[in-house]
């Protein structure tokens, strides 16, 4: 009720005031002068209310161009880092599927190794243009895929591991390519001194390929998987 009995002796003192001025300027003749007086008025009342209002538009059309070359960049950085994501999970899915490709490929090779008997090295040559190891088989004739490891013939120590690409029966021979370059120095000049050179190597011989220590489950998903072949081209 207070509230409405201000307002009421507002709106009344308002009006009485404006009719006090119309009456005047009636009585002295300057009706003109009187209209011009509420004009200014409305328009100051209403620049005084609205100003802030008006302030916060014309800013924001200042800013507009600057918020819409913002939006631009963020859009760009969005798809560059959309675009990383995915080729992120593209490589890490190849690298799985790289991982679990070269565990089967162990087993086989190990299963099919410990019923083999580990063939002589008898040459060093090529096979489809990939440097390879020919060993000569005596009874056992070990098939493709079957693996084995290279080793020091004193002392045990392994050079890395190979796998049969082709087996050549008119021959008796099984062409070997090199899948784990444990120690890639030696196996490097193997493949350059094939060009002018194919005697096989001296204090080395294949012995039965073991499984190696599996990685952890994480170190295949998340680390790069290895070169696993020496495919020096001619």
């Amino acid at each position: 009720m207070t509230d409405y009995l201000k307002r009421f002796w507002t709106v009344a003192v308002s009006l009485a005031g404006i009719v006090g001025l119309y009456l005047g300027a009636v009585q002295v003749d300057l009706v003109p002068a009187f209209w011009i007086v509420m004009g200014l008025s409305a328009l100051i009342a209403l620049v005084w209310t609205g100003g802030n209002a008006l302030i916060e538009m014309v800013t924001r059309v200042r800013n507009y161009p600057r918020l819409l070359e913002r939006a631009a960049r963020l859009q760009t950085e969005v798809e560059a880092l959309s675009g990383a994501i995915e080729a992120n999970k593209e490589e890490s899915q190849a690298a799985t599927e790289a991982a679990l490709a070269e565990g089967r490929a162990q087993m086989i090779g190990a299963l099919l190794s410990s019923t083999a008997e580990p063939p002589t090295i008898s040459v060093l040559g090529k096979f489809e243009g990939i440097f390879v190891l020919i060993a000569k088989y005596e009874q056992s004739r070990p098939e493709r895929q079957t693996r084995f490891h290279v080793v020091s013939s004193e002392t045990g120590e392994s050079k890395g591991s190979v796998e049969v690409v082709h087996v050549d029966e008119s021959r008796r021979s099984v062409f070997l390519r090199c899948v784990d370059p444990q120690a890639p120095e030696f196996w490097q000049h193997l493949a350059t001194r094939a060009d002018y050179d194919a005697s096989p190597p001296i204090g080395v011989e294949l012995a039965r390929y073991d499984l190696p220590d599996a990685p952890r489950t994480d170190e295949m998903v998340h680390s790069p998987v290895k070169s696993v072949g020496l495919e020096i081209r001619g």
